[in-house]
Protein backbone atom coordinates (compact mmCIF):
# COMPACT_ATOMS: atom_id res chain seq x y z
CA UNK A 1 0.00 0.00 0.00
CA UNK A 2 1.31 3.88 -0.72
CA UNK A 3 0.16 6.60 -0.18
CA UNK A 4 1.11 10.16 -2.81
CA UNK A 5 1.16 13.44 -1.58
CA UNK A 6 -1.61 15.02 0.33
CA UNK A 7 -1.93 12.13 2.92
CA UNK A 8 0.79 13.01 6.12
CA UNK A 9 3.06 10.75 7.56
CA UNK A 10 0.87 7.89 8.78
CA UNK A 11 -1.65 7.76 6.15
CA UNK A 12 -3.92 10.17 7.61
CA UNK A 13 -5.92 13.13 6.51
CA UNK A 14 -7.91 15.74 8.48
CA UNK A 15 -8.76 13.18 11.50
CA UNK A 16 -9.54 10.19 8.72
CA UNK A 17 -8.87 7.05 9.83
CA UNK A 18 -5.89 5.30 7.06
CA UNK A 19 -8.00 3.56 4.53
CA UNK A 20 -7.28 -0.17 4.39
CA UNK A 21 -6.66 -1.55 0.41
CA UNK A 22 -7.58 -5.31 -0.75
CA UNK A 23 -5.01 -7.16 -1.24
CA UNK A 24 -3.87 -7.00 -4.92
CA UNK A 25 -4.67 -3.41 -5.19
CA UNK A 26 -3.10 0.12 -4.43
CA UNK A 27 -4.13 3.50 -3.39
CA UNK A 28 -3.49 6.43 -5.23
CA UNK A 29 -4.31 10.12 -4.35
CA UNK A 30 -4.79 11.18 -8.15
CA UNK A 31 -5.37 15.15 -7.19
CA UNK A 32 -4.22 17.34 -4.33
CA UNK A 33 -6.63 17.88 -1.55
CA UNK A 34 -9.64 20.53 -2.62
CA UNK A 35 -9.04 20.71 -6.23
CA UNK A 36 -12.76 19.56 -6.34
CA UNK A 37 -16.04 20.96 -5.17
CA UNK A 38 -18.05 18.27 -3.95
CA UNK A 39 -17.26 15.48 -6.48
CA UNK A 40 -19.94 12.85 -6.86
CA UNK A 41 -20.89 11.22 -10.46
CA UNK A 42 -17.19 10.15 -12.08
CA UNK A 43 -17.66 8.81 -15.91
CA UNK A 44 -15.10 7.99 -18.05
CA UNK A 45 -15.62 10.06 -21.64
CA UNK A 46 -13.84 11.65 -24.60
CA UNK A 47 -10.35 11.86 -24.86
CA UNK A 48 -9.83 9.11 -22.08
CA UNK A 49 -10.36 11.35 -19.29
CA UNK A 50 -12.46 10.98 -16.29
CA UNK A 51 -15.01 13.03 -16.11
CA UNK A 52 -16.21 14.55 -12.87
CA UNK A 53 -19.92 16.43 -11.65
CA UNK A 54 -19.13 18.65 -8.87
CA UNK A 55 -22.24 19.11 -7.12
CA UNK A 56 -21.70 21.68 -5.25
CA UNK A 57 -19.30 23.13 -7.32
CA UNK A 58 -21.46 23.64 -9.80
CA UNK A 59 -19.51 22.75 -12.38
CA UNK A 60 -18.04 19.81 -14.04
CA UNK A 61 -14.05 18.82 -14.35
CA UNK A 62 -12.09 16.41 -16.63
CA UNK A 63 -8.98 14.68 -14.85
CA UNK A 64 -6.25 13.31 -16.94
CA UNK A 65 -5.33 10.84 -14.94
CA UNK A 66 -1.91 10.38 -16.47
CA UNK A 67 -1.19 13.66 -15.29
CA UNK A 68 -3.56 14.61 -12.27
CA UNK A 69 -4.57 17.95 -13.98
CA UNK A 70 -7.93 18.93 -13.82
CA UNK A 71 -9.78 21.08 -16.50
CA UNK A 72 -13.07 23.03 -16.29
CA UNK A 73 -14.83 21.62 -18.58
CA UNK A 74 -18.53 23.00 -17.77
CA UNK A 75 -17.69 26.43 -15.68
CA UNK A 76 -20.28 27.54 -12.58
CA UNK A 77 -22.26 30.38 -13.78
CA UNK A 78 -23.76 28.42 -16.96
CA UNK A 79 -27.27 26.77 -17.36
CA UNK A 80 -26.26 23.32 -15.46
CA UNK A 81 -26.73 23.96 -11.87
CA UNK A 82 -25.40 21.50 -9.23
CA UNK A 83 -24.85 18.87 -11.70
CA UNK A 84 -25.02 15.21 -9.92
CA UNK A 85 -23.98 12.48 -12.66
CA UNK A 86 -22.99 12.56 -15.82
CA UNK A 87 -23.10 10.23 -18.78
CA UNK A 88 -22.35 10.61 -22.84
CA UNK A 89 -23.42 9.25 -25.94
CA UNK A 90 -21.40 7.73 -28.49
CA UNK A 91 -21.98 11.31 -30.37
CA UNK A 92 -19.87 12.74 -27.24
CA UNK A 93 -23.07 14.55 -25.94
CA UNK A 94 -22.83 14.79 -22.36
CA UNK A 95 -25.96 14.02 -20.01
CA UNK A 96 -25.86 15.54 -16.89
CA UNK A 97 -28.57 14.93 -13.95
CA UNK A 98 -29.75 18.30 -11.57
CA UNK A 99 -30.85 16.55 -8.86
CA UNK A 100 -32.16 19.30 -6.82
CA UNK A 101 -33.74 20.99 -9.79
CA UNK A 102 -35.21 17.89 -11.12
CA UNK A 103 -33.74 18.59 -14.74
CA UNK A 104 -32.03 16.07 -17.29
CA UNK A 105 -29.93 18.29 -19.77
CA UNK A 106 -27.63 17.65 -22.58
CA UNK A 107 -24.31 19.37 -23.15
CA UNK A 108 -23.54 19.51 -26.76
CA UNK A 109 -19.76 19.38 -28.36
CA UNK A 110 -20.49 23.32 -28.95
CA UNK A 111 -21.07 23.07 -25.21
CA UNK A 112 -24.32 24.58 -25.07
CA UNK A 113 -27.07 23.08 -22.97
CA UNK A 114 -30.55 22.58 -22.74
CA UNK A 115 -33.09 21.26 -20.72
CA UNK A 116 -34.17 17.33 -22.00
CA UNK A 117 -36.71 16.96 -18.88
CA UNK A 118 -37.60 19.09 -16.11
CA UNK A 119 -40.27 17.05 -14.37
CA UNK A 120 -38.22 14.08 -12.47
CA UNK A 121 -37.17 15.57 -9.13
CA UNK A 122 -34.28 13.71 -7.78
CA UNK A 123 -33.09 12.83 -10.96
CA UNK A 124 -29.95 11.03 -10.05
CA UNK A 125 -28.13 8.04 -11.60
CA UNK A 126 -27.86 7.96 -15.45
CA UNK A 127 -25.99 5.94 -17.84
CA UNK A 128 -26.04 5.30 -21.52
CA UNK A 129 -26.16 1.55 -22.48
CA UNK A 130 -26.62 0.26 -25.95
CA UNK A 131 -27.52 3.73 -26.74
CA UNK A 132 -30.32 3.72 -24.81
CA UNK A 133 -30.61 6.42 -21.54
CA UNK A 134 -31.47 5.66 -18.36
CA UNK A 135 -32.33 8.24 -14.95
CA UNK A 136 -33.14 6.79 -11.79
CA UNK A 137 -34.49 9.35 -9.08
CA UNK A 138 -33.22 9.45 -5.45
CA UNK A 139 -36.23 10.02 -3.38
CA UNK A 140 -38.87 8.20 -1.98
CA UNK A 141 -41.04 6.53 -4.45
CA UNK A 142 -38.58 6.93 -6.87
CA UNK A 143 -38.43 5.81 -10.24
CA UNK A 144 -36.28 4.27 -13.17
CA UNK A 145 -36.50 5.76 -16.20
CA UNK A 146 -35.97 5.11 -19.58
CA UNK A 147 -35.69 8.61 -21.68
CA UNK A 148 -35.65 9.03 -25.29
CA UNK A 149 -32.56 11.16 -25.78
CA UNK A 150 -33.94 13.09 -28.94
CA UNK A 151 -37.86 14.29 -27.36
CA UNK A 152 -37.44 13.64 -24.09
CA UNK A 153 -40.24 10.79 -23.65
CA UNK A 154 -40.17 8.72 -20.91
CA UNK A 155 -40.97 4.90 -20.23
CA UNK A 156 -41.32 3.83 -16.15
CA UNK A 157 -38.95 0.86 -15.89
CA UNK A 158 -39.51 0.48 -11.97
CA UNK A 159 -41.84 2.86 -9.48
CA UNK A 160 -42.41 3.39 -6.50
CA UNK A 161 -38.62 2.75 -4.93
CA UNK A 162 -36.96 4.70 -2.40
CA UNK A 163 -33.80 6.60 -2.86
CA UNK A 164 -32.21 4.49 -5.76
CA UNK A 165 -28.95 6.85 -6.78
CA UNK A 166 -25.52 5.54 -8.58
CA UNK A 167 -26.81 3.17 -11.91
CA UNK A 168 -24.65 1.85 -13.99
CA UNK A 169 -25.22 -1.03 -16.47
CA UNK A 170 -23.52 -4.57 -15.71
CA UNK A 171 -21.61 -6.71 -18.15
CA UNK A 172 -24.55 -8.86 -18.25
CA UNK A 173 -26.64 -6.37 -19.57
CA UNK A 174 -28.92 -5.38 -16.56
CA UNK A 175 -29.39 -1.94 -14.87
CA UNK A 176 -28.05 -1.88 -11.43
CA UNK A 177 -28.19 0.77 -8.54
CA UNK A 178 -28.21 0.94 -4.83
CA UNK A 179 -31.07 1.58 -2.59
CA UNK A 180 -29.49 3.98 -0.12
CA UNK A 181 -31.91 3.70 2.65
CA UNK A 182 -32.35 0.10 2.56
CA UNK A 183 -28.24 -0.79 1.94
CA UNK A 184 -29.37 -2.84 -1.01
CA UNK A 185 -27.93 -2.83 -4.79
CA UNK A 186 -31.03 -3.72 -7.07
CA UNK A 187 -30.76 -5.21 -10.99
CA UNK A 188 -33.28 -5.00 -13.30
CA UNK A 189 -33.34 -5.54 -17.51
CA UNK A 190 -33.71 -2.83 -19.36
CA UNK A 191 -37.06 -4.26 -20.79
Amino acid sequence: MSFSPGFPAGGRSLGMAEPKVADGWRLQRLTPPSALFGANGLRDGPAGRLYIAQCIGSQIGALDVDTGRIETVYAMGGDIIGPDDIAFDRAGGMYVTECMNARVSVIGKDGKARVLRGDLPGANGITFHQERLFVDECRLGGRLLEIDPGSGAIRVIVEDIDLPNALAAGPDGLLYYPLVGAGEIWRVHPD
